[in-house]
């Protein structure tokens, strides 16, 4: 009765708006389905089983009593299975916003974490909010589900029942983004408590009069992927910079540990991709080649895969990527030293962080960092106003379909008319070094990341390209060199006289 009073304001409702626009596409719901899939029925059973065998471990050297099995993972898999039904009575409730249901879905225009909250939720029209209701049943569905075979499995340990129902709801929300860290948050590694820190410095901005509301046009998305970050870092050997232990944060960094030395078999035996290049021919060969960013070529196929299909160990997977890329395949790396290639890799491992889908706005600063021409002032402002558009993202899913070629978009207009039907053929089509359209394949429209096919028929020409910025980087080295002690020999030269003169 009360919320009846305090209907949601003009500015509520124009952010459920944007908002929307901006999940309404088809590939955003299967990015978040695919990594709450992945977290419910791979993720979290490999870190269980990884925590049994440290469990053992540290029992058979320390006699301390048994607190995880092997066993436990049939056991959260049963459990998890049987939840579906309670899951989808989730899903429901929430789509119909029933009374008692929670709306906590961060940066989706809306957020209800209490009744009240819910009440004046509910007073926004439902065209306006069907995808957020969307995403956060889905979400209640795989959290059913984690935190029933979580809690099926601490109370076969021994956990009593309301600690387990505690421990296992905390738990699902951690694994689907949903949880909030506080600042230096104990369970936390140095570099996820960095990661945090920023994002919180970001919120704070966020809140700030005039500002903050601008803020949000440009990177909209936050604490999503604050969070996507934290549980990459936290599943790869970068968790191990830590002050303080646990079995859970070991199980992380050890199974982390290990998708990365798989990573590093496939990249010492395979083909990886880093970050795109910024020099705009090399650029130009390596997507005619079919080359993805930050990816692998699964052995024995022609197929570029990026690691985001890794989720939480996607940044696992991608250090090896990374490494091999910044100490041997980057046209600089023989001419600095390995503490310049060190550096140049953390700053392309933020890039990457950066470069996901809901903050291509950070990554986009990144790349303008690096030097990449094709990320302007234009390309921002124009992702921000293309917000206001209805359903954006699904109308630029569906011209597509209607329009398949990648564009070449040079002013602010031509980027915002790349996406809309009709107008996109207006644009110029991006094309190969033969002067060829570039179309999409067919396959990426059912896939949740884009993934590329090799062609060997620009192969020997980007090789060609890639040495020869390797001989210039080379050259300039050695010139460099020459210059530097040339001109300390002149020094050397000009001082020897004066001296001769001051003492004569």
């Amino acid at each position: 009765m009360v919320a009846q009073k305090v209907p949601p304001g003009i500015s509520e409702m124009f952010d459920a708006f944007r908002y929307q626009n901006m999940l309404s596409g088809p590939t955003t719901q299967l990015r978040n389905t695919f990594w709450n899939l992945e977290g419910t029925f791979l993720t979290r059973p490999f870190d269980t089983a990884t925590r049994a065998g440290i469990d053992w471990v540290q029992s058979s050297l320390t006699g301390k009593e048994r607190e995880a099995y092997l066993s436990d993972v049939p056991v959260y898999y049963k459990a998890a299975v049987n939840a579906i039904p309670n899951g989808a009575k989730a899903f429901w409730d929430t789509m119909r916003l029933k009374k008692g249901t929670s709306f906590e879905k961060p940066e989706v225009g809306i957020e209800a974490g209490t009744e009240f909250e819910r009440a004046r939720a509910k007073q926004i029209p439902g065209a306006l909010t069907v995808v957020p209701r969307l995403m956060e049943g889905t979400d209640k569905l795989m959290q059913a589900m984690i935190a029933a075979g979580e809690m099926s499995r601490l109370m076969k340990n021994g956990v009593s029942e309301p600690e387990a129902y505690a421990k296992s709801v905390e738990l699902a929300k951690e694994y689907l983004l949903r949880n909030q860290f506080e600042l230096n948050d104990p369970r936390l590694s140095m570099f996820s408590k960095g990661l945090n820190s920023i994002g919180k410095g970001m919120e704070f901005v966020r809140k700030t009069p005039v500002v903050g509301k601008a803020s949000t046009w440009f990177v909209p998305f936050l604490k999503t992927p604050i969070n996507v970050g934290i549980q990459m870092i936290e599943h790869s050997p970068m968790g191990a910079v830590r002050g303080k232990w646990s079995q859970e944060a070991a199980a992380k960094v050890l199974s982390g540990s290990i998708v990365t030395a798989v990573g590093a078999l496939l990249a010492a035996t395979g083909d990886t991709t880093w970050a795109p290049p910024t020099n705009q021919k090399e650029k130009e060969f390596f997507y005619a080649t079919g080359r993805v960013p930050y990816s692998y070529k699964i052995p024995g196929t022609s197929r570029w895969v990026p690691v985001w299909y890794f989720g939480p160990y996607a940044l696992a997977m991608a250090m090896p990527a990374a490494a091999k890329f910044y100490f041997s395949e980057n046209p600089k790396a023989p001419t600095q030293s390995n503490m310049e290639n060190l550096f140049n890799m953390s700053m392309g491992l933020a890039r990457y962080v950066g470069s996901q889908s809901s903050t291509q706005s950070i990554g986009a600063l990144f790349s303008v960092l690096a030097g990449d021409i094709d990320y302007s002032f234009y390309s921002q402002t124009a992702f921000s106003a293309q917000q206001i558009i209805p359903g954006s993202s699904f109308v630029r899913y569906v011209n597509s379909w209607m329009d398949p070629y990648f564009k070449h978009p040079k002013t602010f207009t031509e980027r915002i008319e790349a996406n809309l039907p009709i107008l996109s053929q207006r644009v110029e089509n991006h094309t190969d070094p033969f002067g060829q359209p570039s179309k999409r394949e067919t396959i990426n429209y059912f896939l949740p990341y884009r993934t590329g096919k090799a062609d060997e028929t620009f192969e020997q020409d980007y090789q060609m390209i890639r040495q020869n910025l390797f001989d210039k980087a080379k050259m300039k080295k050695e010139f460099d060199n020459m210059k530097s002690e040339f001109e300390k020999q002149i020094k050397f030269g000009e001082s020897e006289p004066k001296k001769v003169i001051k003492g004569h």
